[in-house]
């Protein structure tokens, strides 16, 4: 999370902030968080002259009831923090993400001098939209793109006891995820891979609007529908193999029938309750051959 703090609430100051805080809303989705936020400004020139004295600073908070370990942390925090103290620190005029890639290797060095364990996704090419029409292809919940961004976490699961546990991208208002331009041309085999997490979060009245699809069988199903999620139900995933496997489970894998073109796809779970909250851990798809 980003938070602008001004020392005042009067509207000369929030207005011009809305753009930047829609931006940064956007950011919380993508694995270059810090290639995103080098388009920040965090003084915005519509904000007067006069009223950029009330400008305090600029701050960024990590929420660590989902963060289990020390590793974790500084893996969610760096080098995110380098960009955030870039973009307080410099004029708009100066930011220049290349220039901040190429000063940032020293940090890097420093980081693995003291063995912290940073975000290496920051320097990863994205395997979203442009990627996610190839035939063959796997790809994690952080690489399909989310159906909304109402409140969007990236969630630890919460086993196994040891070793290292999944990441699920997930917003916990509308638990649905895209495959933007699928290839079905020959059909495809859809494997899928799915987790579950307890139901923990404080919102209050919000948990109101959280919308449960009505499930086919007792422990419910991964639903897959076609160029929309009020499109045709596609295929169905049954989550009985999932319910007592704390961990990520592989679903049975499912046929996809042959389709002209290339179409979007839809992944919703069915369920009786929030609790727990299904999300997806990774999906492949192989062209039939």
């Amino acid at each position: 999370m980003i938070h602008f703090v001004p020392d005042s609430e009067s509207q000369e100051l929030k207005a011009p902030y809305a753009e930047a805080i829609a931006r940064l809303a956007g950011l919380r989705q993508a694995l270059n968080l810090v290639e995103g936020m080098a388009g920040v400004d965090p003084s915005p020139p519509a904000i007067a002259s006069e009223a950029r004295k009330h400008i305090l600073g600029l701050q960024a908070n990590l929420w660590t009831e989902h963060v289990r370990t020390e590793p974790r942390a500084e893996w969610m925090t760096f080098p995110r923090a380098a960009a955030v103290a870039e973009l307080a620190w410099s004029p708009p005029e100066r930011i220049d993400f290349a220039d901040f890639r190429r000063r940032l290797e020293a940090s890097l060095r420093w980081y693995d001098a003291v063995d912290l364990h940073y975000a290496t996704t920051e320097f990863a090419p994205s395997a979203g939209a442009s990627a996610a029409g190839d035939r063959d292809r796997s790809l994690k919940s952080q690489q399909l793109q989310l159906c909304s961004d109402r409140l969007t976490l990236s969630l630890e699961d919460d086993a196994p006891v040891r070793g290292d546990r999944a990441v699920f991208l997930i917003d916990i208002m509308n638990p649905c995820w895209l495959w933007p331009a699928a290839d079905l041309e020959h059909g495809a085999t859809l494997t899928a891979r799915v987790g579950q997490v307890p139901f923990n979060f404080q919102i209050g009245k919000d948990v109101e609007k959280i919308v449960l699809r009505p499930p086919a069988t007792a422990d419910g199903e991964l639903e897959v529908r076609l160029d929309g999620c009020d499109g045709e139900r596609i295929a169905s995933l049954p989550l009985g193999p999932a319910v007592t496997d704390p961990a990520v489970t592989t679903l049975p894998a499912v046929a996809l029938a042959p389709r002209p073109g290339r179409h979007d796809l839809c992944f919703t779970f069915t369920s009786r309750a929030i609790d727990p909250m299904w999300a997806i851990d990774s999906l492949a798809l192989e062209a039939t051959r």
